[in-house]
């Protein structure tokens, strides 16, 4: 379970950000606008973060920093965010095991909700470039 979630850390400032972006329920990126639980995620983070911890020989390891998150430009936000849900869902969630089926079933929970998020997003931003085609055509 090498680095596997000791990404969590990266997760753990993922989801912070995601609630400063969210206003009762919605979460804002750029022109696009999705629904999110935050305070699910952080229940099932919060469940699986004490493990992923215990299993992680590379802690010091620091993929993203709250300003780099808040640096992002106009536009950027939505493609970013896409981006590290999908490293998680890929990387981090599809390899980690836990024999507690509680943290197991959390983790699962947290790739569910990650994939439905990208792929809110991913409808928003395909209507927003549809949008733009035929304004220009």
């Amino acid at each position: 379970m090498k680095m596997l979630l000791g990404y969590s850390l990266c997760l753990l400032i993922a989801l912070s950000c995601l609630s400063g972006l969210v206003e009762s329920g919605t979460l804002h990126l750029d022109s696009c606008s999705v629904n999110v639980h935050t305070h699910e995620l952080r229940k099932y983070y919060s469940t699986i973060r004490s493990n992923a911890i215990d299993g992680d020989n590379e802690i010091g390891v620091k993929l993203l920093d709250k300003k780099l998150i808040k640096s992002l430009q106009n536009g950027q936000t939505c493609c970013f965010l896409r981006l590290v849900m999908r490293f998680y869902v890929e990387r981090v969630f599809s390899n980690y095991a836990s024999s507690q089926p509680q943290q197991q079933r959390c983790s699962s929970a947290l790739a569910n909700a990650f994939v439905s998020i990208r792929r809110d997003i991913h409808k928003c931003v395909s209507l927003l470039f549809d949008t733009l085609h035929n304004l220009v055509n």
